[in-house]
């Protein structure tokens, strides 16, 4: 069974790139963060690192292949 977001009172707030991201770092400060490992202007390491609390982040990454 799947939930939504709002059923579980989590506010999901999205960047496009690496800049808004960082903007997006303010108070309430998120829960959990969940990012890409590249992002555009910048990547999750370096937004790992731009981190001044401790927040749990998880980052994602795509790898594609031809087959």
């Amino acid at each position: 069974m799947f939930r939504s977001t709002a059923e579980l009172y989590y506010q999901p707030i999205e960047a496009e790139d690496y800049d808004s991201a960082i903007g997006k770092l303010i108070e309430p400060w998120p829960d959990l963060i969940l990012l890409d490992w590249m992002l555009p202007g910048g990547n999750g390491i370096q937004f790992i690192k731009h981190l001044t609390r401790d927040i749990p982040a998880m980052m994602l990454m795509n790898c594609c292949t031809s087959l």
